[in-house]
């Protein structure tokens, strides 16, 4: 019984030793978590900017809402799925990337739409 005591201590003390090294990493992992965040949300500014104006020359008049791209609104729900996750997460990061990344196109958008 002492041993098998033993062996659950060594077990313990493993798992404490691999949780010291990925919390010493785990601010890195972050870091690189959020410059994946910049990268994306710039890589959806300049997507916007260079296919929204291009779709609207090729779209006779309409309105707004009907001359969104229909890819445009599975990047809506991506990122309503991201927010509703943050918020169950308790990760505020998250929530608030998404619902600026939505906001950020839409406006993108509209300005674009409006100008032409």
């Amino acid at each position: 019984m002492g041993l098998h005591n033993h062996l659950h201590s060594g077990v313990i003390v493993a798992v404490s030793a691999e949780n010291v090294n990925t919390n010493i990493l785990y601010p890195f992992a972050d870091v690189f978590g959020i410059l994946g965040m910049i990268f994306t949300v710039g890589g959806n500014v300049l997507q916007t900017w260079e296919t929204f104006g291009l779709l609207l020359d090729n779209l006779e008049a309409k309105p707004f809402l009907t001359s969104i791209p229909k890819s445009f609104f599975l990047t809506l729900f991506s990122d309503a799925c991201l927010v509703v996750y943050g918020i169950i997460d308790d990760n505020i990061i998250v929530a608030v990337y998404a619902a600026f990344n939505s906001i950020l196109i839409i406006c993108i958008m509209l300005y674009i739409y409006y100008m032409r």
